[in-house]
């Protein structure tokens, strides 16, 4: 009985009596006021940010005025991360270009996937360089191919060293990997650094292979795969540096290595660093 009146499913019409009421209006009861609240405070945020938002611009310049370095901010807080990254994203125009060293999760990939979608919709660019290894994925290939299907512009590379994101060619978002636990980030708007950091992106693109989807492995990239392993292994590198490097598990990078010996037909690292050397000259 209790639990009925509170949920506004019951009205007394006298001393012990009661009458059903319409869910329907129990609903516009309880919940209308919770609906008029969450309007008025969405509002609310939204009258703050067009308020703010245009003196974004004046504040920096006018911290760059104070100084060269300003105009670079470190984040050490995730959420601060998001949220700014979040804010920067809803007001690119014209291009987003990203550099990821690694496979997103599948979570990770469903939940930025209506985002990006948005951003394409808006008739923004977005190019996404990725190490060839994350090929591997039937995950990641089905998220490719229809985000490529959207307009977005996707190409692989031997090596990615670490994730960047920038913005319009003029904010650039840099991972701070000195702390422990999460990252933070470093939020860089300096143009000269900015631009740096573009051209030296656009470099990579231009190198890298536009993807193409194949369901499985990594395709018309996997010698390009092996050539890096090679390279490594000629330069001395051990396995747990060689896989950094290419982006992949210890494991994969093992099995890679003992494709390559079996391949070669020798039995010790040191006979597969010899055979490694050869064909790094040769590659050269």
């Amino acid at each position: 009985m209790a639990a009925l009146l509170e949920l506004r499913l019951l009205h007394g019409t006298g001393p012990g009596r009661w009458v059903p009421a319409s869910p329907e209006a129990a609903v516009a009861e309880l919940v209308g006021p919770l609906e008029q609240e969450i309007h008025e405070r969405r509002m609310r945020a939204e009258r703050t940010r067009a308020m703010l938002l245009p003196l974004q611009s004046t504040y920096f310049e006018a911290r760059r005025d104070r100084g060269r370095g300003v105009a670079i901010e470190l984040l050490h807080d995730v959420e601060q991360v998001r949220s700014m990254l979040s804010e920067v994203s809803r007001a690119c125009s014209e291009e987003v270009f990203v550099s990821q060293p690694t496979a997103l999760s599948e979570e990770t990939l469903v939940d930025s996937r209506p985002r990006d979608l948005q951003l394409l919709d808006r008739g923004v660019r977005m190019r996404a360089l990725y190490p060839h290894v994350v090929l591997a994925s039937p995950v990641v290939q089905m998220h490719f191919t229809r985000m490529s299907e959207a307009g977005s512009e996707i190409r692989t590379v031997g090596e990615v060293i670490d994730r960047l994101i920038i913005f319009d060619r003029r904010i650039a978002f840099l991972p701070d990997r000195t702390q422990d636990g999460e990252p933070g980030a470093m939020v860089i708007r300096e143009p000269v650094v900015v631009e740096y950091l573009y051209r030296t992106m656009e470099r990579e693109w231009s190198q890298a292979r536009p993807f193409t989807h194949t369901g499985f492995g990594y395709g018309d990239s996997g010698d390009e795969v092996k050539r890096g392993i090679v390279r490594l292994l000629a330069a001395g590198h051990k396995d747990e540096a060689i896989a950094h490097r290419m982006n992949m598990s210890v494991r994969t990078c093992r099995r890679h290595i003992a494709e390559l010996m079996r391949d070669w037909g020798v039995d010790s690292r040191f006979q597969a660093g010899v055979f490694a050397s050869r064909f790094a000259l040769i590659d050269r």
